[in-house]
């Protein structure tokens, strides 16, 4: 048996933290040192052979070991679940397939292969390529699969390619090898390269896969990815059967695979996959349909919607020729750059919406857009923003509902009515108690009544109408009134002869929401003051009572000597629909002379007719 103490006494080796490195004297370059790091399985030994990787690190510089960070962060995880041997070749420059001649990266590759052959029992019949960023780039253009046998190139995070590239080239050439391309979703370098990688050699005919990691930007897929990617090479292009596709059915759509249920439906027949592809169909439909509802300001969010679209359902023309229509329809109405921050703005929204910290350049983004509202022309378009942004937007607004500009305020508790984020409730009702600025708190008070669910804010006044400030038990029994809360009576009728005239008007407009007949007598005696504000919203909360008290003291109403109390008791008596305020108002008609009145007589008598 081989053991790992007889294999470093190979020379030109050394041990580092659980892998071992070989160096490559004869493709020095440049004063920098070639090598490769071996990472084992714990239970290897020599009496099997082995599964192996060769793996192309991303970019970095030579002097870093671009293979020992990548074994860092990956391979000594990866080979402590999976039994593979796993190779990182440290590159000699930065990138890959920038040395030309005898000791390019190509030969470079070929030489560590052969030696690792000698070194290590390798099953050659499952010897695979694995490249990243970078080094997905260099696996895709240099061909080196025609000059070594692999079974199969995982390709992650490859860049762009723009126009007519040697890459696709290369690939069509070597299209007889099994190729899988993955994406991060939120690849920040974009996914367009894995994409065409993979398209370029679907047409071709090779045998390929396209995998979108869902949550994940340009970085390592999970380890149980890489494990179940590599275990997808062994059935790349055989027939599914019926039994693999049901048992693997379930976790591929949690992960909205259906570019990979539809390749396996076109392996197969019968009652199962008529009724697959018509249910991938109808998913499909429905994800256009949720497409087409995202708004216009969203269009980071609205292009990955239709890049879904596109790639995960490029078996049913249809939605992928329409999706296809939207993505260059987007790319076109803004730049490169725009489209970029568009994208990278709705992944750190959805994230924070998940309950993710924001990051400092999200809060800056949101408190940019908060500063807008204070100016009239930017106002709308900043209030889009925000309720595009959506709930991940709430942290920072709850900063600002304190804000010392009242037009700030206003527009935290508005747009709060709006995105209705249950977070932001306990804030929203402390601007109801404790806002210095009557619109504030009326604004406030609207918001939380376009909640689904207002059991929350009702429990929170009701506990602040006990407060030992006087001030803040007022607010909080007008919040009660909103919630439609006959508690708060009460406290309501008191304020109707409170010194302040304010309050006053207060307590008559929340009886009109607690319409409760105990309230007439109270508002009869607002009626029969010198106040006219206060007498005029009277009416307005006595049309909103039911009983005859009520409707006694508007058909009184209806010769009061001001013209505005006239047509509002007109107004309130035609909505209330009682048939017998029609002498009332007729009478009233053959007198009237302000036209005012007049016009609100006829809809009134209309409506009673």
């Amino acid at each position: 048996m081989r053991s790992i103490i007889a294999m470093m006494l190979v020379g030109g080796l050394a041990m580092t933290a659980g892998a071992v490195e070989y160096r490559v004297p004869e493709f020095d370059i440049d004063g920098v040192e070639a090598s490769y790091e071996v990472s084992l399985p714990p239970d290897f030994d020599d009496s099997r052979r082995w599964p192996m990787i060769l793996d192309f690190h991303g970019a970095s510089s030579p002097g870093s070991k671009g293979a020992n960070l990548t074994r860092i962060s990956l391979w000594s995880h990866f080979v402590e679940q999976a039994p593979y041997i796993v190779v990182g070749i440290n590159g000699r420059t930065r990138s890959w397939g920038r040395i030309e001649g005898p000791l390019n990266d190509g030969a470079y590759a070929r030489h560590v292969l052969a030696a690792v052959l000698e070194k290590f029992p390798v099953d050659p019949d499952r010897i695979y390529l694995s490249g990243f960023s970078s080094g997905a780039d260099f696996l895709c253009s240099s061909g080196l699969q025609k000059k070594i046998q692999v079974a199969g190139s995982l390709i992650v995070c490859p860049g762009p390619v723009h126009g007519l590239s040697v890459r696709y080239d290369a690939l069509r050439r070597v299209k007889a090898q099994a190729f899988i391309f993955v994406a991060g979703e939120e690849d920040y370098v974009g996914k367009i390269g894995a994409w065409q990688g993979f398209l370029t050699l679907e047409k071709a005919g090779g045998r390929t896969m396209y995998r979108e990691v869902q949550r994940i930007g340009h970085e390592f897929p999970a380890i149980s990815d890489y494990i179940m990617l590599f275990e997808a090479f062994e059935c790349l292009g055989i027939p599914v059967s019926k039994t693999d596709f049901l048992k693997t059915l379930n976790a591929t759509i949690g992960r909205g695979d259906y570019l990979l249920l539809s390749t396996h439906l076109l392996t197969m027949d019968g009652a199962l996959a008529q009724y697959m592809g018509e249910s991938i169909t109808k998913r499909g439909e429905a994800l256009m349909a949720e497409a087409l509802r995202i708004p216009a300001a969203e269009s980071g969010r609205a292009y990955e919607a239709w890049w879904q679209l596109r790639t995960q359902f490029l078996h049913f023309p249809a939605l992928a020729g329409r999706a296809e229509k939207k993505l260059k329809s987007i790319e076109q109405s803004m730049t490169g750059v725009e489209l970029y921050r568009a994208r990278g703005n709705w992944f750190e929204n959805r994230r924070v919406a998940a309950g993710g910290d924001p990051s400092p350049a999200f809060n800056r983004r949101v408190n940019t857009l908060i500063d807008k509202l204070k100016n009239k022309s930017d106002r709308q378009a900043a209030r889009d923003e925000i309720l595009a942004i959506g709930k991940a937007a709430t942290p920072a607004m709850l900063k600002r509902m304190k804000d010392p500009d009242f037009t700030v305020r206003w527009e935290m508790v508005n747009i709060q009515g709006y995105m209705r984020d249950e977070a932001a409730v306990e804030s929203v009702v402390e601007r109801i108690v404790n806002d210095g600025d009557s619109h504030v708190r009326w604004r406030a008070m609207w918001a939380l009544n376009q909640y689904p669910e207002t059991t929350r804010a009702q429990e929170l006044v009701r506990e602040l109408s006990k407060s030992t400030d006087e001030g803040q038990r007022w607010n909080a029994f007008v919040g009660m009134s909103m919630f439609y809360m006959p508690e708060c009576l009460p406290a309501i009728h008191q304020g109707l002869s409170h010194a302040d005239s304010w309050r006053r008007w207060e307590a008559v407009n929340a009886l009109a929401r607690v319409n409760d007949e105990s309230s007439t007598a109270g508002l009869r005696g607002v009626l029969a003051s010198s106040e006219t504000r206060l007498r005029r919203e009277a009416i307005n909360s006595l049309g909103m009572i039911p009983g005859d008290e009520a409707y006694n003291v508007l058909t009184g109403a209806v010769d009061d000597r001001d013209p505005g109390v006239r047509f509002r008791a007109c107004m309130a008596l035609g909505k209330r629909g009682d048939r017998r305020a029609l002498k009332v108002l007729t009478e009233r008609r053959a007198v009237e002379q302000d036209k005012q009145v007049l016009e609100y007589l006829a809809t009134a008598l209309e409506k009673l007719q």
